[in-house]
């Protein structure tokens, strides 16, 4: 099985159970342990939890999903999570979102 599918399946992620007008937070983490307390995390405070395993994704889940926060790891395995995080800072379209 996938990480990808182990997140969705396992950890307990959302993707295909939101509601026009719920928060959402991204997650973007490939530690399926700890994408499952984040998104547990969530759903604890109220939010739908979707978990992004790679910086393809992000940009991706951003539009589909209009996230109100992200989570972001710092060592992606294509990518610096520094460099996802900067990426989003510097574009008008996503300067909205916060990023922890």
């Amino acid at each position: 099985m996938s990480i990808v599918n182990e997140m969705i399946n396992d950890a307990g992620d959302d993707r295909s159970n939101i509601q026009p007008n719920e928060k959402v937070v991204l997650i973007v983490e490939d530690d399926l342990r700890f994408g499952k307390i984040l998104i547990e995390k969530a759903h604890k405070e109220g939010l739908k939890g979707i978990v992004a395993v790679s910086y393809i994704e992000v940009f991706d889940f951003i539009n589909r999903f209009s996230p109100i926060a992200i989570t972001l790891d710092v060592k992606l395995p294509d990518t610096s999570g520094w460099k996802v995080l900067d990426l989003l800072r510097n574009d008008l379209n996503y300067r909205h979102i916060r990023s922890t």
